[in-house]
């Protein structure tokens, strides 16, 4: 495979890396074989020890919103806990 290819493929990852005092982490999503675009989503809150990933289901409608959705209100409801 190419540098090019691996480079094109790369593109459909969604990736992030977090650290927190001695812990690393990170996400990795793609957008699987149904969708266009990458529906999942993902929320970090190491200081509370949370890590969360809402798959986008591909192949059912707004799978991208569910996802976005539920990882806001992880993400606001626990910081306050």
């Amino acid at each position: 495979m190419k540098h090019q290819e691996i480079e094109a493929l790369l593109e459909d990852f969604k990736v992030e890396e977090f650290t927190h005092g001695n812990c690393q982490a990170a996400a990795v999503t793609h957008r699987g074989a149904v969708r266009e675009h990458n529906e999942d989503a993902f929320v970090v809150l190491p200081e509370q020890r949370v890590w969360a990933v809402a798959d986008g289901m591909g192949g059912h409608e707004a799978g991208d919103v569910a996802s976005k959705l539920l990882t806001g209100m992880i993400g606001n409801c626990l910081p306050g806990l």
